[in-house]
């Protein structure tokens, strides 16, 4: 059985087709009945096609178990709605990425009658965050098995450690050498071992070029550069160079990696002492120097709220289990401003295991959070213009139902009959201009709005205007005054939807002054531009606000039960309208109390004369 619609919902059914994400309506077992334009879409599907399946037969099998499970959870009654991410398959056979909203509905009895979802697409999120794995997967690889010899000295010139390269190419570890240090097994001449020694000690700038005797006795031509630490020790890099030319295209490769990179690379010690750090990653934190870097504890690059998670949980975790990642703020040194990063932390460890350096490549994500916050600001105002939607229908309905009852009452009383349908005719007229400004909104946002363009006096227009508002002003007892030119403003447009943009901004003045209050409508000349302004002493505008009062959905903030009416769209309207037309138009307001001013630049027509 087909779901029916609860009272009140018919009106929101209205326009559920131009709603900008997809919406469904199952059955307990899961068949479509109702869906609109934007879930078809979606999935690829005509509403006919999704009333003969159900939701399990265009969900993911890879999501369908967890998706089901969730659902029974629902049924039974232990959770009462979900929201998930999920899959559905497109009838071309391709995967889209959807959050979902889902929801049943019961009757009286606490059975399930349907279920509702809100769908969205997240598609392009979700390839974009696996594009972003993919890529630090690929990072840490090339750090694992970078093909560069690494050896981590003593100042006595003792090797504390040699990496993974080292150990392939020389077939020597650190821990070999029973009587002999690893330099002597490496360099048995002794004066190359003199003039190696003498390299670290001296920590010259370059690559020294010395042969090298492996395990297996071989001796192999090497280059070697030296980097001494903060604390002493030094780090040596070394390559195979009896085949220079792929060993130097390595090593270019490497250096781009850390140097040229946009991530932030760093290493620092146990103590939280900087030992390195890129470029990039001063540039990113306001650092000018390495001088600077070596004398900034790591706890500093941290706002104080978080460097005991840093400190006492995120760093004994990285030592524990080899390497961790977390997403956290970095402080900017020069402007205080925060840096949301991926930190990931790799743990340094010398031959016995035990932790001596940490390393990091961190990401910058400050764009992805401003992408989420984003996204969470939408779905909000998204659930305001629900609330709103559900005040504003059910002003109209109250009064209608109180109509009918007493029609019901009345009898043939004629002029009570008279009055009680201009009752019922004005309330109904506001429900269609409620509906009407939904779907003129869904039109622009979809690009379906055609404009008209005549040659046009703006004298017209305003006439036009004023009288589309004029009711709404007289019924407040505003004083509405103009301040308009001799001259005729002269312009390309669309005559009907210029007056709709003015009477917008009246109406506006109207619903947000008190009664008695005053409205002034200005025109004039700016160059190659016509200028319109409406003025009025209303309640002004919070600084906050001015920069939002053209989103869609958004309003002044008030308590429901003081609403002027409305659902917070007509803004936007006269933003997208004006915008078609190829002029701008912004908010002013000294605060609360202080009025407000809508100013609408236009270009004036090719050729009128000033």
């Amino acid at each position: 059985m087909i779901p029916t619609l609860l009272e009140g919902e018919q009106q929101f059914q209205v326009s559920l087709d131009d709603a900008p994400v997809g919406v469904c309506y199952t059955l307990p077992d899961g068949r479509f009945v109702r869906v609109n334009e934007a879930f078809c879409h979606l999935v690829g599907y005509t509403q006919e096609e999704l009333r003969e399946k159900t939701w399990h037969e265009i969900t993911h099998p890879e999501d369908l178990a967890a998706d089901q499970s969730l659902a029974g959870e629902i049924l039974t009654g232990r959770i009462p709605n979900y929201t998930l991410e999920k899959r559905y398959l497109r009838k071309d056979g391709s995967a889209v990425w959807v959050n979902l909203f889902g929801k049943f509905v019961r009757d009286e009895a606490g059975e399930v009658r349907y279920g509702v979802g809100v769908v969205v697409d997240i598609t392009e999120r979700k390839r974009a965050e696996e594009i972003l794995r993919r890529e630090q997967e690929l990072l840490q690889t090339i750090i694992d098995t970078i093909p560069v010899m690494i050896t981590l000295y003593e100042p006595d010139t003792a090797v504390l450690r040699v990496n993974r390269e080292f150990e392939r190419v020389t077939g020597w570890t650190a821990l070999d050498g029973a009587g002999m240090s690893l330099m002597e097994l490496c360099y048995p001449d002794p004066a190359v071992r003199e003039r190696a020694q003498e390299f670290m000690a001296a920590c010259r700038e370059g690559w020294m070029d010395s042969p090298l005797r492996t395990r297996d006795g071989r001796d192999i031509e090497t280059s070697w550069a030296n980097v001494r630490l903060s604390d002493g020790r030094q780090v040596g890099l070394g390559m195979d160079v009896s085949e220079r030319k792929r060993a130097e295209e390595d090593r270019e490769r490497f250096a781009f990696l850390v140097e040229n990179s946009h991530d932030f690379v760093g290493i620092c010690d146990m103590e939280g002492l900087p030992l390195y750090m890129n470029t990039a990653g001063m540039q990113m934190v306001g650092l000018d120097g390495m001088e600077e870097v070596l004398r900034t504890s790591v706890e500093e690059f941290f706002f104080p709220e978080d460097r005991a998670f840093v400190r006492d949980e995120f760093f004994p975790r990285v030592v524990r289990d080899g390497a961790g990642e977390v997403e956290i703020r970095f402080r900017h040194f020069k402007t205080g401003e925060p840096l949301w990063m991926t930190y990931g932390v790799v743990a340094i460890k010398d031959a016995s295991g035990r932790a001596t350096a940490l390393a990091t490549i961190s990401r910058n994500i400050a764009e992805r959070k401003q992408m989420e916050e984003a996204l969470r600001k939408a779905d909000r105002r998204k659930d305001e213009f629900l609330a709103t939607l559900a005040h504003e229908l059910r002003n109209p309905l109250a009064p209608i139902r109180n109509s009918l009852y007493i029609l019901k009452m009345g009898g043939d009383d004629g002029t009570l009959r008279e009055k009680v349908t201009e009752v019922m005719d004005r309330q109904v007229s506001h429900l269609v201009r409620l509906v009407d400004d939904l779907l003129e909104v869904s039109r622009i946002s979809r690009g379906k709005i055609e404009l008209r363009r005549e040659l046009v006096d703006l004298a017209r227009i305003v006439q036009n205007a004023v009288e589309i508002s004029r009711p709404l002003i007289d019924a407040a007892g505003h004083r509405l005054t103009f301040d308009l030119p001799g001259e005729s403003l002269t312009l390309e447009a669309d005559p009907v939807r210029l007056a709709q943009v003015i009477a917008n901004l009246l109406n506006n003045a109207a619903k947000y002054t008190e009664p008695g209050g005053k409205i002034c409508l200005a025109a004039h000349r700016d160059g190659t531009e016509i200028v319109v302004s409406v003025r009025d002493s209303g309640v002004g505008i919070p600084a906050e606000m001015l920069p939002r009062v053209f989103e869609m959905f958004t309003q002044v903030p008030r308590s429901l039960d003081r609403a002027q009416g409305g659902l917070g769209i007509g803004l936007t309207l006269v933003q997208s309208l004006t915008r078609l037309h190829g002029g701008e138009v912004e908010a002013r307001s000294g605060g609360p109390g202080q009025g407000s001013e809508f100013v609408v630049r236009l270009p004036a027509a090719p050729g009128d004369p000033a």
